[in-house]
């Protein structure tokens, strides 16, 4: 299954494309049996009970676990995984971010994060705001194959602390507006890091990831 992601600016201009896994791409990471699981934080800053873990198992990447309340915001927590840094990646020639993978749980909403050395951090942002740009997506969670396109444009470095999106607490999504917050060919032109958050949701969930690369959504 082929889903094309565009964000709120674009929803109008949604449309039922595919774009297969095999489109031209770099990769940033593709497990295989000897791979190193990513590194998990849950909850960082605000001290709740989310949990979860990574694991390798045949060749993927499983993340998994739950989100729940954090007791003192009484809204739902955070479940981070982040890969260890490899080496930068030229993503300027595509435009979109592939990620395939199989999907599991209650759970159906998440963000997918990148950065590189020359991500900055918006004006005015906590400490705690990591240096990336952040979009979120959603899964199926019917435990199938599925190949995820999230386009360059829906990410942006000024994504919420709260949900991981950009249209709550102050946070600013990518747009001809706010183009300052958009990917840039330089930011793009050395990516370094790439994660996958469960945040701002409550739910169980189990992710197998198979790899994650920059395509050309047009195929070419």
């Amino acid at each position: 299954m082929i889903q094309l992601l565009l964000p709120l600016a674009f929803a109008m201009e949604a449309s039922a494309a595919a774009v297969p896994s095999s489109a031209p791409g770099a990769t940033l990471f593709e497990f295989t049996d000897s791979s190193s699981p990513w590194i998990v934080t849950n909850d960082p800053v605000m001290g709740g009970v989310s949990n979860s873990t990574f694991t390798v198992v045949d060749g993927l990447g499983v993340f998994a676990g739950e989100v729940k309340n954090v007791p003192y915001l009484h809204a739902p927590g955070t479940c981070q995984s982040e890969a260890a840094k490899f080496a930068p990646v030229d993503c300027n020639a595509f435009d979109a971010i592939e990620i395939r993978l199989e999907s599991n749980g209650a759970l159906k909403q998440f963000q997918a994060s990148w950065s590189g050395p020359f991500v900055p951090k918006p004006a005015g942002s906590p400490h705690y705001r990591k240096n990336a740009y952040k979009a979120t997506f959603n899964v199926t969670g019917t435990g199938a194959l599925e190949t995820l396109v999230v386009p360059m444009a829906a990410f942006t470095s000024s994504y919420s602390t709260y949900t991981g999106g950009c249209t709550d607490h102050d946070a600013v999504c990518c747009s001809p507006q706010n183009p300052e917050v958009c990917p840039s060919p330089k930011t793009k032109s050395a990516v370094t890091d790439f994660g996958i958050d469960a945040q701002g949701t409550l739910g169980k969930f189990e992710l197998r990831i198979k790899s994650i690369r920059a395509i050309s959504s047009s195929g070419q």
